[in-house]
């Protein structure tokens, strides 16, 4: 849609793993020399509010990139001190911010919502209110990333497994988005 991809990292903790979609996608749209003609915006939301700092900050200490491969490090972050921060194109890329997944709106018109391993922290009621504002968030098509461990349970209606080892999910094409319940409160959870 107009040369935009739009992402949601959901419960991006510090952020690593928000920099590793960004790198990811980059290397995809370089490889198949569209780098120049797609935005990316790249929403990257924890209910902690220092963990959004830190993610922002985009500066860790050498100890956290032990699993990078070099080449990566070398393109996608400058030594600073003991540290290494990563570099202006993958954050100009992410809007960090401070966002409750149940109580605050969904980001809209998606094409990737990257939720891994935070819903095995929710209990049955609370994931039933999650998938259906992930559909509703996700553009016909979009793709949702789960983690390891997690499913979309009894949603199969609202997504189709794309790999069910890597957990990826297609949104299942609806012609009109119905809007989902509102979300959960201290007085409705």
């Amino acid at each position: 849609h107009g040369g935009i991809l739009r992402v949601w990292d959901v419960g991006c903790s510090s952020g690593e793993e928000t920099y590793s979609v960004a790198m990811t996608i980059l290397e995809v749209l370089e490889s198949k020399k569209l780098q120049n003609k797609i935005n990316v915006q790249i929403f990257a939301t924890d209910i902690d509010e220092n963990a959004t700092r830190i993610a922002r900050e985009g500066c860790y200490p050498a100890s956290a990139l032990l699993k990078v491969p070099r080449d990566k490090i070398a393109r996608y972050f400058r030594p600073e001190n003991e540290h290494f921060r990563v570099t202006k194109e993958l954050r100009d890329m992410v809007i960090f911010s401070q966002r409750d997944l149940i109580k605050d709106p969904p980001f809209l018109r998606l094409d990737m919502i990257v939720c891994r391993n935070l819903l095995i922290y929710f209990g049955q009621r609370l994931q039933d209110r999650v998938f259906p504002f992930f559909h509703y968030a996700l553009n016909n098509g979009g793709l949702l990333f789960l983690g390891k461990s997690e499913s979309i349970g009894r949603f199969s209606n609202l997504f189709t497994p794309i790999s069910k080892n890597r957990k990826i999910f297609r949104r299942e094409f609806s012609i009109t988005k119905e809007i989902p319940m509102r979300p959960i409160t201290k007085r409705n959870n």
